[in-house]
C-alpha cells in the first residue's frame, strides 16, 4: 500500500474512535440536575395507564400547574397494546425546565387531536408529582374541546 492509503486509513480510524468516545462519555451523564451542592438530582417520574376512548398514535401532554398557571412538562404517545394506554415521563424542575415537577405539585393530562378539525381532550384526573417514581394511572376523558376557528400566526424575527 502507499502512503496516501495508510495515512488515510489512520485518519478514518482515528475519527471513528473519537465518535465512540463521545458517545459513551455521555453515558454516565446525570438525567437531572442537583438542587443543592451534593443532592442527588431530581429524576423525572413516569406516568402510565389505559387511557379508554384514545386513539393509538395520540399525542399524551403532562402539565404541571404552579400557582393556578400550568406548564407542559412531558409529552408521549398512546399506543395500543390490549387498549389503548399512554405512557408520559414528566421532567423535574430546574434550569432547564423552570415551573415542572417538585415534590407535591399537581400533574394533570390532555390529549391532542385524534383527527384533524377536533380539539384536545382533557382527562378529569389528576395525580401528585413524585421524583424517580413510577405511578400508574387510568385516565378519564372529557368530551373534545371545540375548534371554532383556526388564524395564521406571523413572527417577527430578531
Amino acid at each position: 500500500m502507499d502512503r496516501t492509503k495508510l495515512l488515510g486509513i489512520g485518519f478514518a480510524g482515528a475519527a471513528l474512535v473519537a465518535v465512540a468516545g463521545a458517545a459513551f462519555a455521555g453515558l454516565n451523564a446525570p438525567t437531572g440536575k442537583a438542587a443543592a451542592a451534593n443532592a442527588p438530582p431530581n429524576i423525572g417520574m413516569v406516568v402510565f395507564g389505559d387511557v379508554p376512548g384514545a386513539t393509538p398514535g395520540q399525542a399524551v401532554f403532562a402539565t404541571v400547574s404552579v400557582a393556578g398557571v400550568s406548564r407542559t412538562c412531558g409529552q408521549g404517545l398512546v399506543i395500543d397494546s390490549g387498549g389503548p394506554k399512554f405512557v408520559v415521563t414528566v421532567v423535574a424542575d430546574d434550569s432547564d425546565n423552570p415551573g415542572c415537577g417538585v415534590a407535591g405539585r399537581t400533574v394533570g393530562f390532555y390529549l391532542g387531536p385524534a383527527n384533524p378539525g377536533q380539539g384536545p381532550r382533557f382527562a378529569s384526573n389528576t395525580t401528585t408529582w413524585e421524583s424517580a417514581k413510577g405511578k400508574q394511572l387510568s385516565l378519564s376523558l372529557g368530551a373534545a374541546l371545540v375548534v371554532r376557528a383556526r388564524a395564521a400566526l406571523a413572527a417577527k424575527g430578531q
